[in-house]
């Protein structure tokens, strides 16, 4: 149970991390949407697996 504790902190941080260097893509003058929707993509991965691992967490306490 702790290292999935570990597991949902590290994939947190991956997320914010990724929502973080987006933003420069953002603020730029010409916006390169194929880099913005790979970071999308990638987040959107992160958080399903998060997802993944809080729902099997929940199930193991039951």
């Amino acid at each position: 149970m702790k290292a999935n504790r570990f597991y949902i902190a590290s994939k947190a941080r991956e997320i914010i991390g990724l929502a973080l260097g987006m933003i420069p893509l953002l603020t730029a003058k010409n916006i390169d949407w194929e880099a913005v929707t790979g970071y999308v993509d990638c987040i959107d991965e992160a958080v399903r697996q998060l997802d993944d691992e809080v729902y099997n967490e929940l199930e193991e306490m039951k």
